[in-house]
């Protein structure tokens, strides 16, 4: 899994229209997660437009916001997987286990998952 991919996965399972809807705990780590994405937008309407598209309907929106994503340099700052990584912990704890988002470092880049 790519970084881009991993905060995706982060931003669709924190998003309030997720059914049923994500704990307080999950709510929060979102919300600081979408904070850092959203500091990467420099005011861009367009981006944050691509931010809410993707939140209301990931499929639809999924690669105009990866598209936005790595445009901005948010896949590249650590502080932005990071907080990916925790919205991912909180919201699917088997998956983490599991390292299922788990980066290792690699000579040809980072690679995340197995």
């Amino acid at each position: 899994m790519e970084r881009v991919h991993l905060i995706l996965a982060a931003l669709a399972s924190g998003a309030p229209t997720q059914e049923g809807g994500p704990s307080d705990e999950v709510k929060s780590a979102h919300a600081e997660l979408r904070g850092l994405v959203e500091g990467h937008f420099g005011g861009r309407v367009d981006a944050e437009k691509a931010l809410e598209g993707y939140e209301a309907t990931p499929e639809e929106g999924r690669e105009r916001l990866k598209e936005v994503l790595e445009s901005t340099g948010a896949v590249e700052e650590f502080a932005v997987v990071a907080s990916a990584q925790q919205v991912l912990k909180l919201a699917d704890p088997e998956g983490t286990a599991g390292g299922k988002y788990a980066m290792q470092a690699r000579p040809l880049g980072i690679r995340i998952g197995h």
